[in-house]
């Protein structure tokens, strides 16, 4: 009994320390993409046609004027565009996109924790989510303008957690999430279809 409140204990301070680590992040990054907003430091193209294209969906629109097409023929990512589009019309600003990918990229340490603690253990887990959460992909990524493809680490690891654990049915949600988060997706999921095969 003493052994089962003790693991019990250790898991819950498990998981604060996780959900600490991820709300420093979101703050520290979500600060910095700010700062970089605040002092035009954002000078590239995808921030001001991403922005668009959101005012533009809530709007009613899909027409996307600074690239000339319209929403589906840049990308293919209405799994983002369906998630962020209710946030962005409460707060329809280009902050809100930065804060939203901020959060996505953090959230992405839960199933990677989930995935770790499953292989290896919770020791692991934590461990694995600090290095991802100061590996300086990562940060690059958050404070390179905006893109939807900040969902995908979080997607791809629920979508690899529930192979895992042979869940199908989450696999399955998660797998056609992932399809229609990006056109070139497909090739992820075909080299993991291919692993499948030999598991």
């Amino acid at each position: 009994l003493f052994m089962d409140i003790a693991r019990n204990n250790y898991r819950s301070i498990l998981w604060f320390i996780v959900l600490f680590l991820i709300f420093i992040y979101v703050g520290v990054f979500v600060k910095v993409s700010l700062c970089r907003y605040a002092n035009f430091n954002y000078n590239d193209w995808d921030l001001a046609i991403y922005n668009q294209t959101f005012r533009s969906l809530i709007s009613g629109r899909s027409f996307i004027s600074l690239i000339g097409v319209h929403f589906l023929q840049n990308h293919m990512e209405i799994t983002p565009a369906v998630l962020i589009a209710p946030m962005y019309a409460l707060f329809p600003h280009p902050i809100t996109l930065l804060a939203i990918q901020s959060l996505m990229l953090a959230l992405a340490a839960i199933p990677l924790f989930l995935i770790a603690r499953k292989l290896l253990s919770e020791a692991w887990g934590l461990a694995f989510v600090i290095i991802y959460l100061i590996y300086p992909a990562v940060g690059y990524t958050n404070l390179n303008e905006f893109h939807p493809e900040s969902f995908l680490p979080f997607m791809q690891f629920f979508l690899l957690y529930f192979f895992i654990k042979n869940d199908f049915r989450k696999f399955a949600i998660f797998n056609f999430l992932c399809l229609l988060s990006k056109e070139n997706m497909c090739l992820v999921l075909i080299m993991l279809g291919i692993y499948a095969l030999f598991k």
